[in-house]
């Protein structure tokens, strides 16, 4: 057990996880690093005590002598829960002045409302019932060992969440600035046509020459490669401890996404049809074949089910992602019609039927599933009973390739010619649209664009990027990559990430570099 001091001076014992081996509260109940549960010490022996003092370290060079309280004076009882300490002098202690807090990775003196630490460039965030600032990675409250329930910031699948809905509560602030790229300049890790996923303070993208790789997501430092067999055009999953790729061959793979490394993979023996869904230790496939499979992480990658049965044919082509809400699947097939499943048991719950055949993925928002066919014709369906709340009524100028991403007050969806369209989410109206295209250039969009809290952001075949006003679909921002752009933008803690058929992944935010690298175009 060590005796330390705070940065304002204020003594806490402390102790060693049994897991992690690292420094902890000494009435800490959970690890504040790994999450898992401490044994909390009991009471000790007068000489058990008195080696202990002996064999003590201090952290800092001179501890101050305790002070000797007297029978009258309230003494701490160290196994109280520290909950019950949360008084107006230890919140004095913890809080520096100007609304300052010392960063749990550094030390280092940062705003209480930040969420990213500007010298060491790692995640934090606030804990809702004390109010105090905690690692990123965090599973338990430093302070009052609350659990965390996520990390809502991170982006960990195809379009953010298993609702496929793209969107983001995030405020996208300006000015823009350029932050990093990987790799550089002259060099290449090939096409990207997997969107990049977000998770723990790690990004990771797949690459078409049969890699995966990790980075850090505030410097775009190189942490890991995991080299697979066949090229990896789906976006991976990211759940817990593990990130799921699926290959052109037909194999899934789980890989430890803290140093990489292959835990299971299961081989379909058929193409991946779209991007891979996991849900509570399940990973949901979707095969090219006409068939969706559902895998147990848990139990090294076991087949749950199948849909339709392996005895039974096949429906079409599976292009799109499925996606997950409330225990109900949602996934469509080139056969024009949209499937909904019992998560747990594949029963068939209802399908609908559209004009054309679907390629773009669902997207979920309030008990509505929202998506368009090829041919421009959209749907608002009710998630339990399928119901069309639009009526079929909604066409737009196709073809579309691109899935809708959806907010309360919004559904953005982005056409092949160029277009981008706003619609009212409860009657299908057009709000605004904005065209990229002119006399001379003609842009096409086959990524699916994504909704912040104030902005859309959409990539282009021309290689450009655009941040668009939510209000009236006005162009404010445009980056452009050397080569087209068909994976989907991901947003994380305030930094928007977007890879390119150039071989690069880019990084932007509004924090202004240290090596005050200028604005890309404003």
């Amino acid at each position: 057990m060590v005796q330390r001091e705070s940065s304002t001076t204020r003594k806490v014992l402390c102790k060693k996880c049994i897991h992690c081996k690292r420094q902890i509260r000494l009435t800490s109940k959970f690890c504040s690093f790994c999450g898992k549960p401490v044994p909390v010490e009991q009471e000790k022996k007068p000489q058990e005590q008195k080696k202990q003092k002996e064999n003590r370290v201090s952290i800092v060079d001179k501890v101050p002598p305790k002070k000797i309280e007297s029978k009258t004076e309230k003494q701490i009882d160290i196994n109280k829960k520290p909950v019950s300490k949360q008084t107006e002098q230890n919140k004095n202690h913890r809080i520096l002045p100007e609304g300052l807090i010392n960063c749990p990775y550094c030390q280092e003196k940062i705003s209480i409302m930040e969420k990213v630490c500007h010298l060491c460039h790692r995640s934090l965030k606030k804990c809702p019932l004390c109010n105090i600032i905690n690692r990123g990675i965090a599973k338990f409250c430093r302070t009052c060992q609350s659990p965390f329930t996520g990390d809502k910031n991170d982006w960990y699948t195809f379009r953010g969440n298993n609702c496929r809905n793209g969107s983001v509560d995030e405020i996208i602030e300006f000015p823009f600035y350029f932050q990093w790229m990987y790799p550089k300049l002259g060099d290449s890790i090939g096409s990207l046509w997997a969107s990049p996923v977000v998770s723990k303070d790690k990004i990771f993208v797949a690459s078409k020459e049969k890699n995966l790789y990790a980075l850090n997501q505030f410097t775009g430092e190189l942490l890991w490669t995991q080299p697979v067999k066949e090229a990896i055009i789906c976006t991976p999953a990211v759940e817990e401890k593990k990130i799921y790729i699926g290959c052109e061959d037909g194999k899934i793979f789980a890989i430890d996404n803290d140093k990489g490394g292959v835990c299971w993979y299961y081989d379909a023996e058929v193409e991946i049809g779209g991007s891979i869904l996991s849900h509570d230790g399940k990973v949901y496939v979707p095969l090219k074949q006409g068939r969706i499979i559902v895998l147990n992480s848990a139990k090294n990658g076991s087949m749950v089910w199948c849909f339709p049965h392996r005895k039974s044919e096949p429906i079409r082509e599976i292009v799109s992602s499925p996606s997950l809400c409330n225990n109900i699947l949602i996934f469509a097939s080139t056969n024009k019609t949209v499937y909904a499943l019992q998560a747990t048991d594949a029963k068939l719950l209802w399908k609908h039927q559209m004009k054309s055949p679907v390629i773009a993925s669902c997207a979920i928002n309030k008990g509505s599933v929202y998506l368009i066919d090829r041919g421009g014709n959209m749907a608002a369906l009710d998630l339990k009973t399928g119901h069309d709340r639009w009526a079929g009524v909604v066409e737009l100028p196709g073809p579309f390739t691109a899935s809708p991403a959806v907010k309360d007050d919004m559904v953005v969806i982005a056409s092949q010619r160029g277009t981008v369209y706003a619609l009212n989410p409860n009657t299908g109206g057009i709000k605004w649209e904005t065209s990229f295209n002119s006399n001379t250039i003609f842009e096409a969009i086959n990524s699916s664009p994504v909704l912040t809290r104030d902005k859309v952001i959409v990539g282009t075949d021309g290689g450009s990027l655009y941040i668009l006003e939510q209000s009236d679909g006005r162009s404010i921002w445009q980056f452009r990559s050397d080569s087209w752009i068909w994976a989907s933008p991901a947003v994380s803690h305030g930094y928007v990430y977007i890879t390119s058929n150039d071989g690069h992944i880019y990084s932007f935010s509004s924090k202004k570099p240290e090596n005050n690298r200028s604005l890309i175009k404003s």
